[in-house]
Parts: structure tokens; sequence; C-alpha cells
């Protein structure tokens, strides 16, 4: 959020208030909190007449940078770049080894920042990892891919003056818009209507994809024949349009060759982990099928949300929508002759029905490594050698900070011979202590 203010107006503030200067140094990397007043919607019950759904909405973050952008008469503008706290999780980038759920790994990506976070986790999948690896990428890169990969979505929610990080796996874990934004009317012009409104919509279908099949390799079941299948899974979903008989083949990570000692592998639970990673890809695309674009005067629409559209031309288009992204702009237009501040809000925002499964777009980077990196063989203290059944060795990285050269922070690595194979070949044991390329 950028926000633009200026010292306070003399009528409406002290006049020993009014040039106070702020202090820049101080206001950095502060939570600072924006409240917006919901006028609601006014109905008259019994003769009554009362606002209903009326209250605030507060907008909460981190004061990124702070500037003195002038004068503006007798008062002075200030310029705030108010940012999410795991914003700070993209300043630095970092390169390191996790293993366990993958929620226990996202949990320790941000374990640092100190932020709230909020987990809205069904629990009926929650996928384990030997080994998932930081590539030299920032903490909220990390953070981000493994919740697109494994289907979580993340977004923010603001109150009690503080911004709370929201990540769930689950329809459910959205709320509805206050009472006076759970249902929202589609007005164009003419007539008066006593609630805010969409202004403009417009709503669309697009073709996307029905299938998707990932692949992955074991090692260990190299041959491919009637006894040695594939590790290979699809997930299909056609409404029956113009989609149909579409697919994406891509490659995924979920085959883990018995690379722990300590873990029980079982092939029927990588063939469920395939198909997860299958629909939760499939899922991020064909959510782009069926989107809608609106604007209006709206102070109370948040991303993460959910309302009812009604009265839109388009009979389908009348349904139960979540909230993806909302901007705001809001501009003071000056102050009334009794002394109140007016402004305007503007809102834009990107919609899709919250009958399609909604999962984030794929699209955060995945590192690459160019070229070998450095590492020795480890294993217990004073051992000269440490090998499993396939010739395999643990190894530590050279880059490798948290790991104590025991073995922990590694899975079994196979070790490349001039020549190998099935019960042919010479064989090498590497020994504890010597450097590899990996």
């Amino acid at each position: 959020y950028r926000v633009e203010a200026v010292t306070a107006h003399p009528l409406l503030f002290p006049s020993d208030q009014e040039n106070d200067p702020l202090h820049l140094e101080k206001l950095k990397d502060t939570e600072i909190t924006l409240t917006i007043n919901l006028e609601g919607f006014w109905n008259a019950p019994s003769g009554a007449i009362t606002a209903s759904g009326a209250g605030t909405r507060e907008i909460s973050g981190l004061v990124a940078d702070v500037n003195v952008l002038g004068k503006d008469g007798d008062a002075t503008v200030y310029e705030f770049v108010l940012r999410p706290w795991c914003w700070l999780a993209t300043l630095g980038t970092n390169s390191r080894v996790f293993n366990g759920s993958i929620t226990d790994i996202l949990h320790k990506a941000l374990q640092p920042y100190r932020g709230t976070i909020e987990w809205r986790i069904s629990g009926i999948v929650d996928p384990s990892r030997d080994l998932i690896r930081q590539a030299w990428e920032s903490d909220w890169n990390f953070f981000l891919r493994l919740c697109e990969e494994f289907g979580y979505v993340v977004w923010f929610e603001h109150r009690d003056r503080t911004h709370v990080l929201v990540i769930a796996d689950h329809c459910g874990a959205y709320h509805k818009l206050g009472p006076a934004y759970e249902t929202l009317r589609y007005h164009t012009s003419g007539g008066h209507i006593n609630k805010e409104h969409i202004t403009q919509l417009s709503y669309g279908c697009a073709v996307t994809l029905d299938t998707v099949t990932v692949h992955d390799h074991s090692y260990l079941s190299p041959r491919l024949n009637t006894n040695s299948l594939p590790y290979r899974e699809s997930w299909h979903d056609s409404d029956g349009a113009a989609s149909a008989n579409h697919e994406t083949y891509t490659l995924a990570d979920y085959a883990q060759p018995r690379t722990r000692w300590e873990v029980d592998q079982n092939d029927t639970n990588w063939h469920d982990d395939a198909r997860y990673l299958a629909r939760v890809k499939l899922e991020a695309i064909r959510g782009r099928g069926k989107r809608a674009e609106g604007r209006g005067h709206l102070r109370g629409i948040e991303s993460g949300k959910t309302f009812t559209l009604t009265h839109y031309p388009y009979s389908e288009a009348n349904c139960e929508y979540l909230v993806l992204d909302c901007t705001l702009d809001i501009r003071e237009g000056g102050i009334t002759s009794n002394l109140v501040p007016e402004y305007s809000v503007e809102a834009s925002f990107t919609l899709q029905p919250r009958s399609l499964a909604y999962r984030m777009p794929q699209d955060t980077p995945r590192p690459t490594i160019d070229g070998c990196e450095y590492a020795v063989i480890v294993g217990p203290q004073n051992a000269e050698m440490q090998i499993d059944e396939h010739n395999r060795v643990l190894i530590q990285y050279a880059w490798d900070r948290e790991g104590g050269y025991d073995g922990r922070s590694s899975i079994w690595v196979r070790v490349a011979q001039q020549w190998q194979g099935d019960q042919m070949g010479t064989v090498m044991h590497g020994r504890c202590g010597q450097q590899v390329l990996v």
C-alpha cells in the first residue's frame, strides 16, 4: 500500500500538534494501521432508520519506506509505503535443506520473522519429503513455490491492529465479507440504491486443459517392463466444453527411493502424492477458465473472502465468488463545511466462482544449479566408512551451515562409477572425509 498523508488541518487538531515533525528513522520498520469507516446500508425496520453492517475496516503493514514529499500550503506531505511482515523474507537469500512434512517446512521457512500465521489446514493431505532444497533464493520465494506446488493458498487478513498471514488448503477456509458486503448488487446507472454496489463487471469463460500427467523416476526400478511400471499418474476433470482432450505432461518430484533409514518407504504413497500433485496443477490451470473482473465504490471488499453477486444480466454469473485480488484507490476530497473530511473510494478486483476449486498459479520460478557443487562424504564420528546396500553415501555440501557432518542433513546419494550395471562392473566405496562433486 502507498499512502500520502499531510500534517493535521488546524481546524481539526490543536495548533500545538500541527507542526510536530515526524521522525522518519523511528517510523521505519514499525507497524501502522489505517482505519476506514464502513457506513453499511440504510434500512427502516419498524419505522426506525438504522445502518446495517456499519463499522470499520483495518489495513495494517510495516513501514518499508517513508519520505517527505514537500509542502502543500501550510501542510507537510509525507509518503508511506506499507508492506506485509513477510516482505522482510524477500530481502535476503539462503541455501539450506529441509525434511519432514510440507506444513512443518513452511513453518520453519518463515520462523525467523515476527509475523502471525493462521493455519486453516484440513489435514486430509499432508505430503512429506525426505529432502527439499532452498537453493540460493529468498525465504519468501522458497515458501511461495512450495505453497503453489502442494496446493496451499495464502492471503492476508487485517484485524486487531495487525495483519495475519492465512495458509489454507480447502474451500471452507474462506470467510464471507461483512454484513454490508456479503451480498453485492450489480448496478450501473439510473435510480438510487441505499448500499455500496458494483458498477462494472465483466464475466467470461476460457478454454483450459482437462488432464495433467506427472512423471518421476526411481533408480531402484530403472527397467520399464510389465513388472516394473513407470512412476506416472494423471488427474482428469472435464466440464464437457472445448477444454476436453487437452493434456499437459510434466515432471514432478515425489519418488523417494529409500533415501532415509528412519522413513518407511512405500510406493503406494508415491502414487498418491503423484495424483495429488497432478490434481493441484490441474486445478491451478482450470481456475483460469472462469473469471470475473469488476469495479465499484466499495470500501469493504477484501481478498480471500467471499460474497454473492445479484442483478447481473447474465444469470449464470449471479453466484458466490471468491475475491482473488483487490486494489483500493482512496483519495481525499477536501473538508466539508462541518469539518468532516471527504474522500472517494474506487475498488478494482478479480473474482472466481466459489464452486470452482482455487489453487495459486504455479508461477514462482524454481532455481537451477549451474554445474557441480562441492561436498564431502560424512558419517558417524570416527567412522571410516558408512554405506548402505546400494553403495550409497551420506554427504554434506560445502555451503551447508546447519549440518553437523554426521549425515543428518543428507539423504542416501548414489555414487557414479566408471562402469556399473546389474551385477556387473566395478565397485569403489566412498570414505568419510573424501571430497565429491555433486
